[in-house]
């Protein structure tokens, strides 16, 4: 069964201690129910930390089990930093010797700023940990959780398998019982990759939002290929192979083709 360590930190940034605020929990237990549902049941272990001490204790723990393959770590962030109950700060440095070593144990950070490219290579290198994922940029509460429970639950169930008809239709074949065939991986590359194939508009609004592009979405259409058109408002400096290369990505984001035109006049 696959374990799942789930570290939370406070969000009220105040350190308001009966202040109202979300929280992770009850979107990763409805997680963890779908899962079982459909068969593939996950051990789910929750703790909250506060400070750069008792994250320290927990993650020893986490790794001196063995039991955990992915630690989920939920906390306001910046550059090389997670900030912790009344903005007490988890330096980078800090949190490398918490997870060294981690060969068997997959990072997620559910944090703002923080995984950076460099930042991603030098917890890598230093933890050996199995993977390490989170957001580079700020991103909203709410639709970084989302983003998160997608991943997690592609990456500890499985998606849905898609083929092509004869006639090019993309469709998800169903089994003999009327269910849907359930694809596995436990390699987050290709998590990603399906994660963007089901959603590829996300990946759009990401780049767009990443270049300070304003864009409005205009048309989208449904067929064989799925297409949208969007109007958008493009600054002198902005490349358009630039802003091409980074839409189609590595090949795996769901993204066939881009053009671009100027708008029509009158």
């Amino acid at each position: 069964m696959p374990g799942l360590a789930v570290l939370e930190s406070m969000w009220n940034k105040k350190g308001g201690l009966l202040e109202e605020e979300p929280s992770v929990l009850p979107y990763l237990k409805a997680i963890r129910q779908s899962l079982a549902w459909e068969g593939s049941r996950v051990n789910l272990v929750y703790r909250r930390f506060y400070s750069n001490y008792d994250l320290g204790l927990i993650l020893e723990e986490v790794r001196r089990r063995r039991t955990f393959q992915i630690c989920y770590i939920a906390s306001h962030g910046q550059r090389r930093k997670l900030v912790g109950f009344g903005q007490k700060v988890i330096h980078l440095e800090n949190l490398i010797e918490h997870c060294r070593p981690s060969p068997g144990i997959g990072y997620i950070f559910g944090a703002c700023d923080f995984v950076t490219p460099d930042t991603a290579r030098k917890f890598l290198l230093a933890t050996g940990a199995k993977f390490v994922a989170g957001y580079q940029k700020a991103i909203p509460w709410t639709e970084s959780m989302l983003v998160d429970c997608l991943f997690l639950s592609y990456l500890l169930g499985g998606t849905m398998k898609w083929v092509r008809t004869k006639h090019g239709e993309r469709i998800p074949p169903l089994r003999e019982l009327e269910d849907f065939e359930i694809t596995r991986s436990e390699n987050p590359q290709k998590v990603t990759g399906r994660l963007y194939r089901d959603f590829p508009l996300a990946h759009v609004h990401h780049v767009f939002a990443v270049n300070g592009i304003l864009f409005e979405p205009r048309e989208v259409s449904q067929g064989d290929e799925a297409t949208a058109k969007y109007l958008t408002t493009l600054k002198p400096t902005d490349s358009l192979e630039e802003l091409s290369a980074q839409l189609m990505g590595d090949g795996k984001k769901g993204i066939k083709n881009v053009s671009w035109s100027p708008p029509k006049r009158g």
